[in-house]
């Protein structure tokens, strides 16, 4: 059964005083996002496919996105949900208190289902402030393979994580940039063709950390690319963000989403590449 919910969007709610979001299941993230910022709060989960992404959806499949590393996943990001039984018994937590210790955590239980146990109807989401700035930065990993570059990175990540504000950690293999800046148009990023791989990082904070954060990576090399205003984040992250679109363009995609601890990531990178039969 495919069930749409695109059409359950009732106006979106948002509560100042408790920074809390409340939406129906078909409300797509960027709508979210627009109501949370124009009340200078933010949803503290964001997707590449932001546009179309649906925060049912979201919490059908526990979506995690670009900030999981500071926010987690859509299950943290859930303070309560309304929902639909099979035999049409409507279940409601939507009251978003901070502290709730009645009963049954249904948002939590209906996070990450997939539409088993119910059809998720509306959500109410915690938010979060908006930091006052943001700093981005794109950064070649060393190693000639691709596990190698993720042991660098997976090395790095004790140094990355006492950056105050924290937010983002991406990985972007050598493949999956050559076919983004093919399809975009885009010029090679510091490094260039022959680098393994680059990380994306990004921390936001009520003061500039682009000292802190170029700090932070230096043990990488020189090979790296900071940017602070919008518009220059942006680019940046275009790099990540065009994976998807770009590999659509070449045929239909098979994905798979696989989760591992981060110690095992060079691991799973590694034999990955020797599952698919290409270059680590």
């Amino acid at each position: 059964i495919v069930l749409s919910l695109r059409r359950l969007t009732p106006p979106i709610h948002v509560d100042e005083a408790q920074m809390l979001l409340s939406a129906g299941a078909g409300t797509t993230l960027a709508s979210a996002a627009e109501a949370a910022n124009r009340a200078g709060l933010e949803l503290g989960i964001d997707l590449a496919a932001r546009d179309t992404a649906t925060l049912g959806g979201m919490v059908a499949t526990n979506a995690g996105g670009i900030h999981v590393i500071r926010h987690g996943s859509m299950r943290r990001r859930l303070a309560g949900a309304e929902a639909v039984l099979a035999d049409g018994t409507i279940l409601s937590r939507m009251r978003g208190l901070w502290k709730d210790n009645v009963g049954w955590d249904l948002a939590s239980l209906l996070a990450g289902s997939e539409g088993t146990l119910a059809v998720v109807t509306a959500v109410a989401m915690r938010l979060v402030p908006v930091p006052e700035q943001r700093v981005t930065a794109l950064v070649a990993l060393p190693g000639s393979s691709l596990a190698q570059a993720a042991r660098a990175a997976v090395g790095l990540l004790p140094a990355l994580r006492r950056l105050d504000g924290l937010e983002a950690v991406e990985i972007v293999d050598r493949q999956a940039m050559g076919i983004v800046v093919d399809h975009a148009g885009l010029p090679w990023p510091p490094g260039g063709p022959a680098t393994s791989a680059w990380l994306v990082v990004e921390a936001g904070a009520s003061r500039d950390l682009t000292e802190e954060l170029a700090h932070a990576v230096e043990p990488l090399g020189d090979d790296i690319a900071v940017a602070t205003d919008l518009s220059a984040r942006r680019r940046l992250w275009a790099y990540r963000e065009r994976i998807a679109e770009a590999i659509a363009s070449r045929g239909i995609p098979h994905k798979l989403d696989v989760s591992v601890p981060i110690a095992r990531l060079p691991d799973l990178l590694e034999r990955a590449a020797e599952v698919a039969g290409v270059a680590g």
